[in-house]
């Protein structure tokens, strides 16, 4: 009786299910997702980065769920930035009651060196709720005194 080669045996078997194995797999993956650029590619992601880009430009529309306020601030923290605290008064939806309400909160934020006056800062998802649990911002208005 002849001698089977156990790994010719498998790999036969292998082939005629068409079981691949995971070393394989992975190789076709990586070859998959390799990237191969030509020139022609090259004209193609520009206008993708510019149709992606030209978006961010646009001008931010105030939601009536923003909040402004000013925050007067020395030359001295404007010059090396500072942590600062906020109190104000902002509407809230109450789930239970089903109606909005008002409640006093402290936010504290951090103003960044090398602030000018009359630049804003931005809290994102600090400012007024409303029936759909949407949030607003919170502005921030700097003024150095002189």
């Amino acid at each position: 009786m002849e001698k089977i080669n156990k790994e010719k045996f498998v790999k036969d078997i292998e082939e005629y299910l068409g079981v691949k194995k995971y070393e394989d797999i992975k190789k076709e993956e990586a070859k998959s997702r390799k990237l191969n650029f030509d020139e022609s590619d090259k004209e193609d992601l520009g206008k993708i980065f510019a149709e992606f880009f030209k978006n961010t430009n646009k001008k931010y529309e105030p939601s009536i769920l923003d909040i402004e306020r000013i925050c007067k601030i020395t030359k001295r923290e404007a010059k090396n930035g500072c942590e600062k605290e906020l109190v104000l008064k902002r509407k809230f939806f109450d789930k239970e009651e089903k109606c909005l309400k008002s409640k006093k909160v402290t936010i504290k934020f951090r103003v960044p060196k090398g602030i000018e006056d009359g630049q804003k800062l931005v809290l994102r998802g600090e400012g007024n709720e409303d029936e759909k649990l949407n949030r607003g911002n919170l502005f921030i208005r700097i003024v150095v005194k002189k």
